[in-house]
């Protein structure tokens, strides 16, 4: 069960790539993020981790993302954990058009309760994605996500 959905966004593809590998930005924009918890300081090389929550503050789950491959700026691929819900293998691929940029995430999911849900779990999971591109272009339309947290 894999998702891919895309979406074209204004702006030059080095700068989209930026706010693609901004973890304050990125619990902005995915549905279902709640807060940026903390982020490891060599971020966003190859093995670095973003910590963050998902859910709402009474009910948080703590997890991680981390960083599997970067190379600006045409390719992110992160592995995501919300355990023991998800955890999934995302990239982000980013093609130039002329002042836009295509941004394509394909999702696939490696373990955890929702992967065991393969009827309902690649629909869901790209309205999901979809939803979560969106409001990206939304975010990169503004002014951005500004300076990236720390903790």
């Amino acid at each position: 069960m894999t998702a891919r959905d895309s979406i074209v966004v204004r702006g030059e593809r080095s700068d989209i790539f930026e706010l693609l590998c901004d973890p304050a930005c990125i619990v902005q924009w995915v549905v279902g993020a709640n807060r940026l918890r903390e982020v490891d300081d060599d971020w966003p090389a190859v093995g670095s981790r973003f910590h963050h929550a998902v859910g709402m503050r009474l009910f948080e789950l703590h997890d991680v993302t981390e960083m599997c491959r970067c190379e600006a700026p045409a390719l992110i691929e992160l592995h995501a954990k919300v355990r023991p819900f998800f955890e999934a293998r995302v990239q982000l691929r980013l093609e130039d058009l002329d002042g836009a940029t295509r941004v394509t995430m394909i999702e696939r999911p490696t373990g955890g309760l929702f992967k065991a849900s393969a009827l309902i779990g690649r629909p869901a999971l790209s309205l999901r994605n979809r939803i979560s591109l969106h409001r990206f272009a939304a975010l990169a339309a503004s002014a951005g996500c500004g300076a990236r947290s720390r903790g």
